[in-house]
């Protein structure tokens, strides 16, 4: 009798324990704003920048126009082999404007679906573009994005800024997630 107990009590204790390791493995978890940087990485890399100067003369007075574009690169990356499930982001893409003492402003547009927020000083204004992303369940997504150069105002044409060589300071910001994560 008491070796039928043991038996019985070894076998509920055993059972109970793989059940509570399986239960631990597989757990699902909601992402949300807060929790999203342990599962993912963000970046942004710009590339074939490419900005064209046109120097004119008006009345006597130099005018220093500038054009161009570039394509700026957007990564996430799974960080820690977690698997994803009906994981969507609505990422928001920036970039900033650059001025100077001068009060000249030049900043990279989005060729498409571009939105400005001018509601700060001009040191803090930024174009921006939405981006919706569906998540592949191994975590790992990239997408291109193409940029034109705007001038906004110049009032002179000596730019203490150079839009041919000065980096484009460009990120993103996750404004809304949901979905599920599984390590």
């Amino acid at each position: 009798m008491k070796k039928t107990v043991t038996i019985i009590l070894a076998v509920v204790l055993a059972i109970s324990a793989v059940l509570s390791l399986t239960a631990c493995g597989s757990q699902p978890v909601n992402l949300t704003k807060d929790n999203i940087d342990e599962y993912l990485s963000f970046s942004t890399e710009i590339s074939d920048k490419n900005v064209d100067v046109d120097k004119k003369s008006a009345l006597g007075i130099p005018i220093t126009n500038y054009s161009g574009d570039a394509t700026e690169d957007v990564k996430i990356s799974n960080k820690n082999g977690a698997k994803f499930q009906d994981v969507t982001i609505k990422l928001m893409l920036k970039t900033y404007t650059e001025i100077n003492e001068k009060g000249e402003v030049y900043g990279w547009e989005y060729t498409s679906g571009n939105e400005q927020n001018l509601t700060g000083s001009r040191l803090d204004s930024y174009n921006y573009k939405i981006v919706d992303v569906k998540l592949p369940n191994d975590g790992n997504y990239s997408s291109t994005e193409k940029l034109k150069l705007e001038m906004y105002q110049s009032l002179s044409s000596n730019l203490i800024f150079d839009p041919e060589t000065d980096d484009i300071i460009a990120g993103s910001e996750v404004v809304e997630v949901s979905g599920t994560a599984s390590k």
